[in-house]
């Protein structure tokens, strides 16, 4: 049998795993070498690929550099939001398959939502008005959960989970005064409440915040809705209030449109925002209490850092299933999510197929039985339902520089310089740490000064309830420091990798600040012993340090990387019965760099510890055979899945 390609793309908005997907899809079709010839990706969708930007997974992502993909936020194929033609008879579709045909591609596979779908379905009853061989599938992709005909989505765990911790860390900045106060937390849902709901299982206990939660399934009025504020102050005087950006009345006028004008995307959908405001503004003059809003936007959609373990590894199952499928003959489909139970009621996942045209555009919202009779909240059916798709946690490597991240723990007895000295003996090269003198003495080694301890002094000289009072020195110290964050920032998102692109821009954006900066702070003249005192000989004993990042692309900006790699250690240390003794806690240093190496890795933790103990390195080993047994090896990678 003569092989043909396969080729996938992703559409529309991000999600933490809409990677993990697309690492599925493809590490799947490379285990079939027998029937595809080359895996193809489509930067920017079926755009992009009409205009002839394809990469080749060999060449691009080769060997374990394709992992990366199941850690990787945002798009990596990039997306696109075109919507094809009603019309089969429309010219693109010939031009489509055309290309299809010159590529020889046998599979097509495309990653979103339900306008995803559609494309999907488009395709492929074309393929089969024309009597195209291609077998074309849908791999589900949404945080808003609203595609019928299959459990969840991938992206909504990871979502969901994002939501219930960033409402649950608003809750808790909110009890800090004992002062009636409203927050309005506004989360995605145009006309499906699902991720709004999700707001529920940032609760600890019975009558918890948010005390009320609002979908779009449900008619909002307003006059109810003061009531059931006022009436929560008897429950809490910080009451969270979580509504969808959809919200409506009976009419079904949204309540952003109260407020503002609303224009449409390109598939003609309102483009909603805003009700979340318009509450506050109503809290406030009606209520004349303490409000605010909050809206979590799109930092809801693929935050890698709250990226639920249970939702990756289910988008990487829906991927790899969706290949099989097709090298079995399917085409038209999309994966589906089948939810089932074990014996003693441990939840699990399995994946089925399901007619794409009897998905797309069709909208699955919130079981009204999940929602209370007077629609201020969700039952717990729903929280039954969600709890499982947000557990588990995924570490996310943290190397910057292209190389195996490598997290290696030592005990010192003392903080005596010499040991830092002993600790990185042979080493020459940038050196990113904290205020530290220990380092000073070190030879071939350049200190880079950690831009997050500096922006911490001055923010801990700001007086109390002086945030925003931008006359205050410390305020200004604060506000240079974000400028130097929001560029890095900026960059960092732009050319990941690209360190020549990082200098240049560094040099051209951040040193005009430094100077600035640098001028403002020799203008300072605070109190003797201050904390504002304390800021400013901080930064000015470490001026020459703290520029040193500019020398190279790959240096850090900040030290935050080694400091989340101690925290288990230095969190840890109280309960360690066995650390009494300096071999005690060199052992535990040993036995914590395993661990985290790893977990960085994405290995089997109990699972690695076990392939060391039966391998046993020794002394005797070649540098080659004990690198076979470094959790980034291709052997560790290869069976990690079965440990």
């Amino acid at each position: 049998m003569s092989r043909k390609n396969l080729i996938v793309g992703q559409s529309g908005g991000p999600t933490a795993v809409i990677n993990s997907s697309l690492y599925g899809v493809v590490s799947e079709g490379m285990r079939h070498p027998e029937a595809i010839e080359h895996v193809y990706g489509m930067i920017n969708g079926i755009e992009g690929f009409l205009n002839g930007t394809v990469l080749d997974f060999a060449e691009a992502l080769p060997g374990e550099k394709l992992d990366g993909l199941k850690v990787t936020p945002g798009a990596y194929l990039g997306s696109c939001r075109y919507k094809l033609p009603e019309s089969l008879e429309d010219p693109v579709y010939p031009r489509l398959f055309k290309k299809f045909e010159e590529m020889n591609i046998g599979w097509f596979f495309y990653i979103g939502g339900n306008d995803s779908m559609d494309t999907v379905s488009k395709l492929s009853r074309y393929a089969a008005q024309t009597g195209s061989d291609i077998r074309i599938l849908g791999e589900p992709k949404t945080i808003d959960n609203d595609l019928i005909h299959t459990d969840h989505t991938p992206g909504f765990g990871s979502a969901a989970r994002y939501v219930a911790s960033t409402v649950r860390e608003i809750t808790i900045d909110a009890n800090v005064y004992e002062k009636k106060s409203v927050t309005i937390i506004e989360i995605m849902g145009r006309h499906a409440g699902w991720l709004t709901a999700a707001s529920a299982l940032a609760r600890k206990y019975t009558g918890d915040n948010p005390l009320l939660i609002y979908l779009p399934e449900t008619a909002f009025d307003q006059e109810e809705f003061l009531k059931a504020v006022e009436n929560s102050f008897e429950k809490n005087c910080n009451v969270i209030v979580c509504v969808s950006e959809g919200i409506h009345d009976d009419k079904g006028t949204f309540i952003c449109e109260y407020d503002n004008s609303v224009g449409t995307d390109t598939f003609g959908h309102k483009m909603l925002a805003g009700c979340g405001k318009y509450l506050e503004n109503l809290v406030r003059n009606r209520l004349g209490v303490k409000a605010r809003s909050v809206e979590l936007n799109v930092s809801q959609r693929c935050s890698a850092s709250m990226m639920s373990a249970t939702d990756q590894q289910e988008a990487i199952k829906a991927g790899e299933f969706g290949v099989q499928a097709a090298l079995n003959g399917e085409t038209g489909k999309m994966i589906s999510f089948i939810r089932k139970e074990t014996s003693d009621g441990t939840y699990i996942m399995e994946c089925g197929l399901e007619d794409v045209n009897a998905i797309c555009n069709e909208e699955k919202t919130v079981p009204p039985e999940w929602i209370t009779e007077d629609g201020s909240d969700v039952t717990e059916a729903f929280i039954n339902y969600a709890r499982p798709l947000i557990q588990g946690t995924v570490q996310i490597p943290c190397g910057e520089d292209g190389l195996p991240a490598i997290i290696l723990y030592g005990y010192s007895p003392t903080r005596s310089g010499s040991h830092a000295k002993e600790f990185l003996e042979g080493y020459h090269g940038y050196l990113e740490t904290d205020g530290y003198q220990g380092y000073n003495s070190l030879s071939d080694i350049k200190r880079c000064s950690c831009w997050a301890h500096i922006r911490r002094y001055f923010i801990d000289a700001v007086p109390k309830g002086k945030q925003y009072d931008y006359s205050q020195p410390a305020v200004q110290g604060v506000q240079y420091c974000n400028r130097l964050f929001a560029i890095e920032d900026s960059i960092n998102k732009k050319y990941p990798g690209d360190y020549e692109k990082r200098k240049q821009l560094r040099l051209e954006k951040e040193k005009p600040v430094l100077e600035a900066f640098w001028s403002w702070l020799d203008q300072q003249k605070p109190v003797r012993n201050t904390r504002m005192d304390k800021a400013v000989n901080y930064v000015l004993n470490r001026r020459d340090t703290a520029e040193t990042y500019l020398e190279d692309g790959r240096c850090s900006f900040t030290n935050n990387l080694s400091e989340n790699a101690i925290r288990p250690f230095a969190v840890g240390r109280k309960n360690w019965l066995f650390s009494s003794s300096v071999e005690g806690a060199n052992a535990s240093a040993v036995v914590y760099t395993i661990v985290e190496m790893a977990k960085a890795y994405d290995l089997n933790i109990y699972g690695y510890l076990k392939f060391l103990l039966e391998h046993r390195p020794s002394k005797d080993m070649t540098d080659e055979q004990l690198a076979e047994l470094a959790p980034w090896s291709e052997k560790l990678q290869s069976i990690k899945n079965r440990m």
